[in-house]
């Protein structure tokens, strides 16, 4: 069959089949009490045998909403919770009428403002986004999305100095609750793993001076692993030199996909038993490994609404605003260091 000469059955052909108006037949599709109850069984029933399918284009073109959201995402997100945030708005979105379209940014901020060019020309609802390192190249295309009326809602990060509305972790109390644990079972030599040029990485890192500064432990910059050894063979050789030349006996790793690497080091070198572990994110290998890890969980499911209710809060909030949420902590196994 030619599918170029199927014809898509339309309101028109359910109202000439039920000798019902055109109008009606609309109003009975969006579920209108104007509708008797029956006569709007009837038009489902027939829309269903027709297989009739609601044209939402044409819907957007008479009202101000297209019932879509744009998902900004790089290419690298670290650990489990971030696809778990992900899924869940895309899951509350299909639950209020929503699809959601998914963009990915290559962790290219040029590539980040094509999306959110093209997310505009779609009008979408609304946009969240979780933006590139060094995102503040790209603050006129945010202006820009805000200027045109769209919600705009920044998750986890946002670029400095940018008046953003943001939904995001208590990344500063998250991290300095984690280390003052170490601390409080007798971890003095703690390794932070590894700075990154985003805003809730370095919010991370103040946590855990200030709970070293509070408990008057020096501040080591030789255990604070710069952002240059992001790449894995780096992380290892960095990791090892301390190892030998530090009395090292805690780490602080900045994120699951760190932890995951370092457990995979020091179960290579036998290291296992003799130094606490902390990280933001439950880590899978945990189980596998057997080693006393200490955990600070975010809260995906909170976060997933918070987003989902500023994109759809219509219109748009006039100042920016900061949702924040506070992660919980999980011991696995308690710290015996030898």
């Amino acid at each position: 069959m030619d599918r170029n000469n199927c014809k898509r059955p339309t309101i028109s052909d359910i109202a000439a089949r039920l000798n019902l108006s055109t109008a009606t037949v609309s109003r009975a599709l969006r579920g209108s009490p104007l509708v008797k109850a029956e006569t709007a069984r009837q038009v489902l029933q027939v829309a269903q045998e027709l297989g009739y399918v609601t044209n939402h284009v044409a819907q957007a073109l008479h009202s101000s909403t297209t019932r879509t959201i744009g998902i900004v995402v790089p290419s690298t997100i670290g650990g489990h919770v971030f696809p778990q945030i992900f899924a869940l708005i895309q899951r509350s979105a299909m639950e209020h009428g929503y699809a959601a379209y998914i963009c990915t940014s290559s962790d290219s901020a040029f590539t980040e403002a094509e999306n959110l060019q093209l997310l505009m020309k779609r009008r979408v609802d609304g946009i969240i986004i979780r933006p590139v390192k060094h995102c503040e190249q790209n603050i006129p295309y945010y202006q820009q999305v805000i200027n045109s009326g769209i919600p705009l809602v920044f998750l986890d990060c946002h670029p400095q100095g940018f008046p953003a509305t943001v939904v995001t972790t208590d990344h500063y109390q998250g991290a300095r609750q984690l280390v003052e644990s170490l601390l409080n079972q007798g971890v003095r030599h703690i390794a932070f793993m590894h700075r990154e040029a985003v805003s809730s990485v370095e919010l991370r890192l103040q946590g855990y001076l200030d709970a070293l500064t509070a408990r008057g432990i020096p501040v080591d910059d030789e255990l604070i692993a710069p952002e240059s050894i992001s790449e894995p063979e780096c992380l290892e050789r960095w990791l090892l030199d301390r190892l030998q030349r530090q009395p090292l006996d805690g780490i602080f790793c900045v994120n699951e996909g760190v932890c995951k690497r370092v457990l995979a080091i020091l179960s290579t070198r036998g290291r296992l038993k003799d130094i606490a572990l902390a990280t933001f994110d439950d880590v899978s290998l945990v189980q596998h490994f057997g080693v006393p890890l200490l955990c600070g969980i975010q809260n995906a499911q909170a976060i997933a609404n918070a987003c989902m209710e500023l994109v759809l809060d219509n219109p748009a909030p006039k100042k920016p605003q900061t949702h924040v949420f506070q992660t919980r902590l999980i011991q696995h196994l308690p710290f015996r260091l030898e």
